[in-house]
Formats: structure tokens, C-alpha cells, sequence
């Protein structure tokens, strides 16, 4: 999918300007296309010793890795075609050798590359048919060797295999029969294990003295919160993201001898979830927590002085995403509220800050919406870490209050083990400028703020996580930010399924909605849920519940929307994609039916091409149009023209039908 979004940006380009070749610019409105296409550069990785930058990004009019000079990123170096299916790529330490994976079968099986930057040679080191390849682990006092799996497709597990850089050869390390993951020192020995037990368990074994020797569990809760992050330099302690009591992940050492923990950083109100390392000694030099917005623990005093410089410079929230082997170079990231996410080159020994570019360089002549941070209390009293954007150019009585109500969305998150976060949010800032106030709640069962507040929304489907929601509204009717006859509640997966929950659990609170994937019935979403679904992070009867008993399917029943179809009296628009394997089309298929039995109207628009998650940009600009056309009627908001072509684009069905303008009036004013 990288090489269609990739491909086609140029193609959208041209597309937009035909859009708005007759109207004047409006900077208040920012145009749809330009926030919802790709990015000009992502997935950025960077050479070891800082002299080269490499991402995602167009090329020659099409979608291409590049490899760019950091003192100059217009100097291109080397490019590879991303139609040929190339999906992710690593550098490797020697500062020579760039490694890509390609695949042309939706990478159930791949093919491992290699680049030499001094050759210009490219080499398949896989020509093996029907395998697949993993990156496994690099270290630095290695530079010439990397650990990768691999695997037929008979093959349930990787064997693990030793490539050398010199000479290009695999020599296997370790038959594998047993193992989903390792943990690896930094001399590339295979220290530690992962077996995945029929519970869904991780039992973690130790490679001590020729043989396999039990260290630890973690349950599948425990799986969710917790994550190692590899070896201090004297290679007898795992670096230990900790999240198996009820408080917040802590930062932890592992020693491997004795077993015992020790406890190195921890925040009251928010997980520690970035971890600054050393790039040679591998030694955690802080860490980052995120409650409203991004902090830094300082551990190691010898960065604390440039953490504190970027910090003042007052960019955004601040996040360092590469570190030269010599220390001296730092590749930073910034996300602000009122720009694109941006790169910069920051230079330790001067104090330079040089920026690189821009995530999103069209976007850079607009003008964005402030987002700012609300604590609002749910009903039981549990602190619901918000977001609010009020459109630009209205009068404010204090920072976040209109002087007068103004019609409300309340965009709620998926997961709904995420969270939302202060930065350049696409959405926030598209309904902002079209004249809305834009409420984001980390409702009970987010992530990011302690194990006891994301378990307060395990089987709360519908129930204590949708009363969050519904308490932030009412804060914001309380406070005269919202005007309660328009507000509108809209979402995507977890937070689609809120939406209809919305519509008919509390149906009086909403003046319409908009489902984006949400399952309507919770006991067909357990049912059809996809077997192979990494549910590491999100085990599906914790969080949602189980049918297996006449009680526990009765409970169900009653948390699912479909249930109460019959109670919608608001205006409704329901996205879905066909190829969709998280949330079935048959779901919403099914609550479009249950709508029509009551003689209820509701507008479908069914993307044949897509599954849960949006990947085709042109899909992403046509429901976004259609979305701000349906709210615009409802709520009474702005809305852009546009080229209805696009609609077609995009392999859309509106109620069964081809899209045309007059179709999407006549749905808007049934």
C-alpha cells in the first residue's frame, strides 16, 4: 500500500488544483487533499554516523526510498522504485550497507536486498522462492554482521541466521522450533526466548549453560503493558518497561542471575513510553512520559543541558530520533499543534539547529487552530485527559472558551486501547476550520496513564467508557463552549462503535453522527473477529467480553447498538470498507438493515477497495468530503467544493448506488 500512496500524490496535486483552480484561496479552510494525502516523507531512517537520511517520499513522479545527504536533503544519492514492492529497510551499523525488503504478495512471503553506497550495487540475498524475512538485531561492536529469520511457508517459526556484510553469506545460528521472538545482547548473542503458550501467555526462557532455563510469565494482560529494551553494557541486566502492577509502566533493570528487579524511573499520572539510549553504551539516558504533554526524566546529566536548550526553544513536543555513533549529531523531531511534524539537524557541540523538513511542506501556508489540554472529571471522579480546538478567528472570554456556544464535534479515538495526544492532529484541525469546536476525551481505557485506568474500561463497552463521553459533553454545554442542538459525535472503529452507542443509548445528547467501522454488535465482532489479529496489546474477552454463557451473551446484547436501532432519531452516516476483516461489511450491513426495518434513514458509503483502516488517499478525501457535507447540513458549518469525480475515484458505493451530486443531496435531505 506504501507504493499506491505514494504514487499517486502527484496525481492528487494536480487533482487539487483543478478543485480550486476557481475559487480564491481561503486559508481559513484548509482544503481536504492537502490534509489527507501522504506526507512528503515518512518512515525516516538514518545512517549511523549521521551523513545520510533515508524515507519514503515521491521521486520522478512516482513513490521511491530515497537516501539524501543530511547537510543538504535536495542531494539524492540513491532511489529505489517502491512499485517493485518495497516495504520496510534498516542501515546497517558499517555506514555502508542499506537492507530492504520487497514483496509483491502482500508480504506473505518477501525478499531480502542489500545496497552498497560505495559499489552502487544492489544484491538479492534471498533468491529462495516462497520464504519469508525478518530483521532480527544489529550491534554497533558488529558492524559487519546482522542477525535476520527466516522461514518457508511451511514453517510456523524463523530460524535464525547470521549475514555477513563482507561477503554476503547466511550461516544458520539457530534451528527454530519453539520461539516467537528473542532477546539479543549487543554481541548478537541469542540470550532469552519467547514461547507463546495455548493461554496466551509469554513464558520467558534463558539460554544459561547449553540449555533453555524458565526466567518469567507475563499473562496476557500483563503482555499489554510490558516490553524489554535490551542489554546494559555489562550484559548480566535487561532494560525493563514494567507495567505488571496496577500503577504506571516504570522503567526497570533485570538482572539475569538472581532474577531480581530494579526499579530506575517512574511518573505517578502518565506510563513512561520513550526511552533515550546511549547510541554506543546503550545506557537509558532518560525517559519520556506523555500525561497532557510530553515530559523528560533526565537519568544521565550529560544530556540534560541540550534536552533543556530544545526544550526552550519551544517547538513543540520534542523527540529525538536518531543519534550519530559519535554522539555529537542528534536528528530531532518536533510536533506542534500549529505546524507540520518537522525534522531538524542539531548540532551538540555549537548549539545549531538546522531544520531538515517538513513533514508536510503544503501545509506549511495555513493557518492552524491552537489545540489545548482539559482535565475534565468523569462522574466518578477519574481525571479524563482531553483535547480542545476552537476555530480560528472567533472571540475567546479566556483561553479555550468561546464568548458564545458553538457547535460542537466530539471526535473520539479507536482502540480503544489508544490514546489521544497534543500535536498536529489532520482532524481536529479540518473541523476546526470549518467552524466547529473539536473535543477529544482519553476516556477510561486509554492508553498511557497507568494499568488501573485502562482496566476501568475492561466490559465497559457502552457502559462507564461511554458515560466519559458523555460527561465531557455536558462539560462542555456547562462551560457555554458547546451549543447543545448541534453537536455531533464521530469515530472510527472503537470509536464508531461509540457513535452508534451514542445515537442510541443517549439520542436526545446528539444532533447526528458519523461511524467510521464501529461494530454495532459486539457479539458478531467477537464472532468475526480474525483469528491471526495480533491481540498482544488488546486480549478480546478482557476488554470486551465473553459469549460463551447465556449471562455473558445477555450482557453483550445489551452493550450492542444494534440492540436499540429502533432508538436513533438523529441523522446518521456510516463508512465502511469492504475488504475490512476487523469489523465485517456484514456488520454494517446488518445495522443498515436493522435502521430500514424502522423506516429510519441512513447514509452508507461502502469503499469496495478498503479494509479497517483507510490506506488509499483518495478514499481518505472522499469520505472526508462527504463527512463535512453531512455536517454541514446538520450542524451548519463550512464545507469546500469539490470535484465529484473524486467519489468515483475511489471505488465508492452511496447506498448501493454509484455517487453523483444529486444522489448526495437527495441522502442529505431525506
Amino acid at each position: 500500500m506504501i507504493v499506491k500512496i505514494v504514487f499517486i500524490i502527484s496525481t492528487l496535486i494536480l487533482l487539487n488544483f483543478n478543485i480550486y483552480a476557481n475559487n480564491e484561496l481561503n486559508h481559513d479552510i484548509i482544503p481536504v487533499a492537502a490534509l489527507f494525502s501522504p506526507p512528503n516523507q515518512f518512515k525516516l531512517g538514518f545512517s549511523p554516523d549521521g551523513k545520510y537520511i533515508s524515507y519514503f517520499g515521491e521521486y520522478n513522479k512516482g513513490g521511491g526510498l530515497l537516501i539524501v545527504n543530511s547537510e543538504n536533503p535536495k542531494n539524492v544519492i540513491a532511489s529505489f522504485d517502491l512499485k517493485q514492492g518495497l516495504y520496510d529497510y534498516m542501515w546497517a551499523y558499517d555506514n555502508r550497507h542499506i537492507l530492504y525488503l520487497q514483496s509483491k504478495d502482500n508480504q506473505k512471503s518477501n525478499q531480502l536486498y542489500i545496497y552498497d553506497l560505495e559499489t552502487k550495487q544492489t544484491t538479492l540475498l534471498t533468491p529462495e522462492s516462497e520464504i519469508k524475512v525478518k530483521f532480527f538485531a544489529k550491534r554497533i561492536n558488529k558492524s559487519h554482521k546482522i542477525l535476520i529469520g527466516l522461514k518457508s511457508k511451511e514453517q510456523q517459526y524463523f530460524d535464525i541466521y547470521e549475514l555477513n556484510l563482507l561477503d554476503y553469506t547466511k550461516k544458520l545460528i539457530m534451528k527454530n522450533n519453539k520461539f516467537v521472538g528473542f532477546l539479543i545482547d549487543n554481541d548478537l548473542n541469542i540470550r532469552v526466548g519467547i514461547y507463546k503458550n495455548n493461554k496466551g501467555e509469554e513464558e520467558y526462557f534463558q539460554f544459561k549453560n547449553n540449555k533453555w532455563v524458565f526466567l518469567m510469565k507475563l499473562t496476557p494482560e500483563d503482555i499489554a503493558y510490558t516490553g524489554f529494551h535490551g542489554f546494559d553494557a555489562s550484559g548480566n541486566n535487561i532494560y525493563l518497561l514494567d507495567g505488571c502492577s496496577k500503577g504506571t509502566v516504570t522503567l526497570k533493570l533485570l538482572n539475569l542471575n538472581n532474577g531480581k528487579m530494579k526499579l530506575l524511573a517512574e511518573d505517578a499520572k502518565a506510563d513512561i513510553n520513550i526511552l533515550a539510549i546511549h547510541p554506543t553504551t546503550k545506557e537509558i539516558q532518560a525517559v519520556v512520559t506523555e500525561y497532557d504533554k510530553v515530559t523528560y526524566k533526565i537519568l544521565d546529566a550529560s544530556i540534560k543541558e541540550d534536552v533543556e536548550y530544545l526544550k526552550r526553544l519551544n517547538l513543540g513536543n520534542m523527540y529525538i530520533m536518531h543519534r550519530g555513533l559519535d554522539d555529537k549529531i542528534w536528528i530531532v523531531g518536533f510536533d506542534n499543534d500549529v505546524k507540520p511534524f518537522r525534522y531538524y539537524k542539531y548540532n551538540r557541540e555549537n548549539k545549531e539547529i538546522k531544520l531538515l523538513f517538513s513533514s508536510k511542506s503544503e501545509l506549511e501556508k495555513y493557518s492552524f487552530a491552537p489545540m489545548n489540554p482539559v482535565i475534565i472529571k468523569s462522574r466518578d471522579g477519574l481525571d479524563l485527559v482531553s483535547y480542545i480546538t476552537l476555530p480560528n478567528n472567533i472571540e475567546l472570554s479566556n483561553k479555550i472558551y468561546p464568548n458564545k456556544p458553538l457547535p460542537l464535534v466530539l471526535l473520539v479515538h479507536g482502540g480503544p486501547n489508544r490514546r489521544d495526544r497534543w500535536g498536529m492532529n489532520k482532524e481536529h484541525q479540518w473541523l476546526a476550520s470549518r467552524g466547529y469546536v473539536v473535543l477529544s476525551v482519553n476516556f477510561r481505557g486509554s492508553t498511557g496513564f497507568g494499568k488501573s485506568f485502562q482496566n476501568a474500561g475492561n466490559r465497559e463497552w457502552g457502559g462507564k467508557m461511554q458515560d466519559d463521553l458523555v460527561d465531557a459533553v455536558n462539560w462542555a454545554i456547562k462551560n457555554k463552549i458547546a451549543d447543545p442542538k448541534r453537536i455531533a459525535i464521530m469515530g472510527s472503529s472503537y470509536g464508531g462503535y461509540a457513535v452508534l452507542a451514542g445515537l442510541t443509548f443517549t439520542p436526545e445528547l446528539f444532533a447526528c453522527g458519523i461511524d467510521v467501522a464501529g461494530p454495532p454488535d459486539l457479539i458478531a465482532d467477537l464472532k468475526n473477529f480474525p483469528k491471526d489479529y495480533n491481540l498482544k496489546k488488546n486480549p478480546l474477552e478482557i476488554k470486551i467480553g465473553s459469549y460463551k454463557t447465556r449471562k455473558q451473551r445477555e450482557k453483550l446484547i445489551k452493550q450492542s447498538p444494534i440492540t436499540y436501532a429502533n432508538n436513533i432519531t438523529k441523522p446518521l452516516l456510516i463508512i465502511q470498507g469492504a475488504k475490512d476483516s476487523v469489523v465485517k461489511q456484514s456488520e454494517s450491513d446488518k445495522m443498515v438493515e436493522a435502521m430500514s426495518k424502522y423506516n429510519i434513514p441512513v447514509i452508507y458509503a461502502l469503499y469496495k477497495n478498503e479494509g479497517h483502516s483507510f490506506c488509499d488517499p483518495y478514499s481518505k478525501i472522499s469520505y472526508h468530503y462527504i463527512a463535512e457535507r453531512f455536517l454541514a447540513k446538520h450542524l451548519g458549518g463550512k464545507f469546500e467544493a469539490f470535484d465529484y469525480r473524486i467519489l468515483n475515484s475511489s471505488e465508492l458505493l452511496l447506498n448501493g448506488c454509484i455517487p453523483s451530486e444529486k444522489l448526495l443531496e437527495d441522502l442529505l435531505n431525506k
